[in-house]
């Protein structure tokens, strides 16, 4: 079993949501690390707040946690966007590709300061409600 170690009460970042399930679940942070194909590090560095979870790891996390702790404006079309990129695990630069976009175009989208043209707002929609 870990070393008794206080459970955050307040969630306040993706790192307290992890570290209070594996808490619950008795797990180390190695444990983690295995699951998630990273280091022990990165999960010390995810649990005090030091470093956030690259994209790649919010499916794992979100499976993990067995709900979504990631805070995102469903009722904007960028922060569709964005949900969409996360919960695939798609960095901007991997998203971009698969629309053959450049990043900053995405980034954009996701600003909600550029709307996309046909057909990619089309294509982006039918990406979306695949899931």
């Amino acid at each position: 079993m870990p070393k008794s170690k206080q459970i955050p009460e307040i969630l306040e970042t993706i790192g307290d949501h992890i570290k209070k399930r594996r808490l619950e679940l008795g797990l180390f942070q190695k444990d983690l690390a295995e699951r998630f194909g990273t280091s022990e590090d990165s999960i010390s560095n995810w649990e005090k707040s030091e470093r956030e979870p690259s994209f790649q790891f919010a499916p794992a996390i979100i499976d993990f946690l067995g709900y979504n702790p990631y805070p995102y404006d469903l009722s904007t079309f960028g922060g569709r966007i964005k949900y969409y990129r996360l919960i695939k695990g798609l960095s901007v630069r991997q998203f971009s590709k698969l629309l053959s976009v450049d990043k900053c175009t995405v980034g954009s989208w996701e600003r909600n300061s550029y709307i996309p043209r046909q057909p990619y707002y089309t294509r982006i929609q039918e990406l979306i409600a695949k899931g």
